[in-house]
């Protein structure tokens, strides 16, 4: 089963949905059409498919993501965690850990090495609220989606320590997105983070 089979069977299926249960988890609605914030910029979902603001098509897991957030519409009965909580201790992500760690996180540390002013202004244009956390160069707090913040810490090289990096997520993800979905969105914040350092992007297919 393709990718676009599944954008078309979840496209039926989120407008089915009674528009006040997306309401509810900040979509827009029009008669005919739903917009969601994803960052900085707005993706508008009609029947025929997911595309930006702009009218672009959105990239295929970048709709996956954005069509189960407003499928779940917030009611999945799933764990809710404590303020933030890391991939690893996500439910059922044990098959996931090591391809997060290195698609995400690893390749923040690689990526921004000895480029913490980049990641900075990477962070910024993504819309990254700048957090004082002492522990780390570099701290911010994303809105992802309307209902799921992430964060991003991060320490560049020194000395005899190697660079640093740590994504979390809202404690209440999973009732808005399965953990595939989680990594996946884990993974696009990396690829959007690295267009400041124009690296060809990994995940966004």
């Amino acid at each position: 089963m393709g990718y676009a089979h599944v954008i078309s069977e979840y496209l039926r299926d989120v407008f089915s949905l009674p528009k006040p249960l997306l309401e509810r988890i900040g979509v827009d609605v029009e008669q005919d059409a739903y917009h969601v914030r994803f960052f900085t910029d707005v993706l508008l979902i009609k029947e025929g498919g997911v595309t930006w603001k702009d009218g672009q098509r959105a990239f295929e897991t970048v709709a996956i993501v954005v069509l189960k957030y407003m499928l779940y519409t917030g009611s999945r009965g799933a764990k809710a965690y404590g303020d933030w909580v890391s991939f690893k201790d996500i439910n059922g992500s044990g098959p996931f850990v090591g391809a997060f760690r290195q698609n995400v996180e690893l390749r923040l540390e690689t990526s921004f090495e000895g480029k913490a002013a980049i990641l900075k202004s990477a962070c910024e244009r993504l819309g990254g609220v700048c957090l004082d956390l002492p522990n780390y160069y570099l701290a911010y707090e994303f809105v992802a989606l309307p209902m799921i913040r992430l964060r991003l810490y991060f320490n560049d090289k020194e000395e005899i320590f190697p660079p640093k990096s740590v994504v979390l997520f809202d404690g209440s993800i999973e009732r808005y997105l399965d953990v595939e979905c989680i990594a996946a969105l884990g993974w696009i914040f990396a690829d959007l983070l690295q267009e400041d350092i124009k690296n060809s992007p990994s995940f966004l297919i």
